[in-house]
């Protein structure tokens, strides 16, 4: 009896069809566990992620990496962040998108802090979006953080949104850009200074290229190469209180910064009432800055720049002190 080829022609496609898939997942599985092997051993050198133990999954549209025991080493190793959970994965046809899920808390430790600092969130997300060799997107949500050390609240904020964009080449370049909503910071007085909600836009064109053991050596890499952090928008909200903020600063070789940003802020008594309360300006000073800043107001609010300088900072003629070096 001849064999109805026409009937089963179908059936064979559809082998063919699954015998490739099963074929592709497997070496694409086979190259991510490869490549992931690789950029442990140097983890010394370029940021890097370790579990104490790995699964991979997915079949046949995905491929995950569901990460027990996870570590991500950053700053040549010096400084370790350690979620609870990690997992990532890449999913057809999205596959130059890699979405991270971590579970919290989150412990980061370096060699320069007196203890690990503490993220509490119950989840976050980033999607990582490579562009192309050279360009790399990046977008993180988290909600409900709560930021900790040795037991004592430094920070609160009911919702964070980081998106960044970063460019290699000749010379570097990164765009960053936050939202930030419910934004509580402890002070030295154990008082909370809240924040409505924070947004800014800074962009960089000439950041260091390599690889620094913490935030200190990459400050120093970037006065050496007189980065320009130009700070394209910043808004603080409080109440009825808006600070609006814009310029260009640098970090000088000296440790300090250097800059102006030109500023405008309506309700100016509510916020020097707040800050005088938050220990922030003296009685006086607050004083000083109703009468010398009011004469900056031109009804919509008082514009001025803030200044940066040898250490010194200045808002319009208002003389606010001095910040420390940064390393």
């Amino acid at each position: 009896m001849p064999i109805p080829w026409k009937s089963i022609w179908p059936a064979l496609t559809v082998l063919a069809l699954f015998a490739a898939l099963s074929a592709g997942w497997y070496w694409s599985v086979g190259k991510a566990r490869s490549a992931f092997k690789d950029q442990q051993e140097l983890r010394a050198e370029k940021p890097a992620l370790t579990c104490l133990d790995e699964t991979w999954s997915g079949y046949p549209f995905r491929i995950q990496l569901d990460c027990s025991g996870p570590v991500l080493h950053l700053s040549r190793g010096r400084t370790k962040v350690t979620p609870k959970q990690l997992t990532a994965s890449v999913r057809a046809p999205f596959l130059r998108t890699i979405v991270v899920e971590l579970e919290g808390p989150i412990i980061v430790d370096n060699d320069k802090l007196a203890a690990p600092i503490e993220i509490v969130q119950p989840d976050a997300r980033v999607d990582i979006v490579m562009e192309s060799a050279t360009s790399l997107r990046a977008e993180a949500v988290l909600s409900r953080i709560v930021v900790q050390q040795a037991g004592l609240e430094h920070a609160r904020l009911h919702t964070a949104r980081l998106r960044s964009r970063f460019e290699r080449g000749e010379q570097h370049k990164i765009n960053l850009t936050i939202d930030l909503t419910g934004v509580a910071i402890r002070t030295d007085a154990q008082d909370d200074l809240y924040l409505d909600a924070v947004a800014g836009t800074m962009a960089a064109d000439n950041v260091p290229r390599k690889s620094t053991r913490n935030v200190n050596e990459w400050m120093k890499a970037a006065a050496e190469l007189a980065t320009q952090f130009n700070v394209e928008e910043f808004v603080a909200t409080y109440g009825d209180t808006q600070l609006a903020a814009k310029g260009e600063i640098k970090i000088k070789a000296s440790g300090y910064l250097e800059g102006s940003l030109k500023t405008r802020v309506n309700r100016l008594d509510a916020l020097l009432t707040r800050l005088q309360a938050q220990e922030v300006l003296t009685a006086s000073k607050a004083r000083a800055a109703q009468t010398l800043l009011g004469l900056f107001d031109r009804g919509n609010g008082v514009a001025a720049d803030l200044r940066m300088k040898n250490g010194e900072l200045f808002w319009g003629p208002l003389k606010l002190g001095r910040h420390p070096v940064l390393f």
